[in-house]
């Protein structure tokens, strides 16, 4: 029975047969049809007028640009498969949920459609806000490697099994492609912002459970992300990926004057807010420290539940019993922080190794496997794993 709070949809399918049975079958699973289009162009029309909540498309060879505009704008299609040369074409257009419709009788047209919508709502109601988490890189003005750091924290967490996007979101401009020679590649953080399209069809895959967003080199070109937006795209890859790494670049006095400094601002806010922890890089001397303290003063004044764990990046390794002045100093330098009572995570100075690295593209788990730093953040992606399903 049909009731005006139904769900609606509209078809457009090409085999009239086809397109009969299918409307019969969503109408038994409580759908509503709004509209049956000759063509696409006739879809997006009546979308632009009407709610619509769902497109069942069917043509051999359906209209790529039309599809990737109802994805676009954020309309679900489904896909009916009624030719073998159907199925490839949509997955081509970014068409996820498709039905095989080849002969088969009505009985199995209403189960697989059931069974799509039930395994929908079941993925929303896993995930939601309580699917994968959210954790942020940050760390105070200079370079304590917060890049690298959140770089080889996500490859680490990809190669440990989990589903891993990193995301950059530098207010200063991105660096990752450059990092992992993506150099001719546009940012795909701006494309995934702009399109309603899965993450893992916009971020390239590095490996087969570790994609990535990249910032755009000029800051100027971040202008496209708001506070808003910020939010939905960390909603949404809540619901694609067991663990988000974000590199939301250096965080100081949050107090910016100008109105594009403030819109950046906002974000940061935002994403730092939503996490469900912070990751703060500091490398240990006197400078970096300082910068620290006062960043987390600005962090604690403007988002007061906000959950911080400090990395202490490039830390001097111990020789014997003896301590070179310049590990006196980064022991005197780090003891500053002790009283904020945050846990610290220690990575080894091996400024070899990181350079390697930086230059080639590539994890220092490639580089050197048994080597400290790379234990080290091993070590730190086992932790924050575990803080996630505790």
């Amino acid at each position: 029975m049909i009731t005006t709070n139904a769900p609606r949809f509209v078809t457009s399918i090409t085999r009239e047969s086809v397109e009969s049975e299918v409307i019969e079958c969503m109408q038994k699973l409580g759908w509503q049809v709004a509209f049956r289009a000759l063509d696409l162009h006739q879809v997006l029309d009546f979308a632009g007028k009407e709610t619509i909540d769902l497109v069942l498309v069917g043509a051999d060879r359906p209209d790529g640009q039309a599809l990737v505009s109802l994805l676009e704008s954020g309309i679900r299609v489904v896909g009916i498969v009624d030719s073998p040369m159907a199925a490839p074409r949509f997955q081509a257009y970014g068409v996820a949920d498709l039905v095989r419709y080849e002969g088969r009788n009505q009985e199995r047209l209403l189960a697989d459609l059931s069974s799509l919508f039930k395994a929908r709502v079941m993925k929303e109601h896993r995930y939601g806000k309580v699917g994968g988490r959210i954790f942020c890189v940050t760390g105070a003005a200079g370079a304590p490697g917060r890049t690298s750091i959140a770089l080889n924290l996500a490859m680490e967490s990809a190669d440990l099994g989990h589903s891993t996007l990193l995301v950059e979101i530098d207010r200063e401009g991105g660096t990752l492609a450059q990092q992992l020679g993506l150099i001719n590649s546009a940012s795909t953080l701006n494309r995934a912002i702009a399109t309603h399209l899965p993450i893992n069809q916009v971020a390239p895959a590095i490996a087969g459970n570790f994609h990535v967003l990249t910032a755009p080199l000029q800051p100027v070109m971040m202008a496209g992300m708001d506070a808003e937006s910020a939010a939905e795209l960390w909603q949404r890859a809540r619901s694609e990926f067991d663990i988000s790494i974000v590199d939301v670049g250096s965080v100081g006095v949050l107090s910016e004057t100008t109105q594009v400094r403030r819109r950046a601002e906002r974000v940061l806010i935002e994403t730092l807010g939503q996490a469900d922890g912070v990751l703060m890089v500091v490398t240990p001397d006197p400078q970096s420290v300082a910068r620290t303290l006062r960043a987390l003063d600005a962090l604690f004044l403007e988002i007061p539940e906000i959950k911080i764990q400090l990395i202490a990046n490039q830390v001097p390794q111990k020789i014997g019993r003896s301590l070179s002045r310049g590990e006196h100093a980064s022991i005197d330098a780090m003891s500053a922080l002790a009283d904020r009572a945050l846990l610290v995570h220690q990575v080894p100075l091996d400024p070899d190794l990181f350079g390697r690295a930086l230059h080639q593209g590539r994890g220092i788990a490639e580089l050197a496997p048994r080597s400290l730093a790379r234990k080290a953040i091993r070590k730190l992606a086992q932790d924050v794993w575990e803080a996630k399903v505790a």
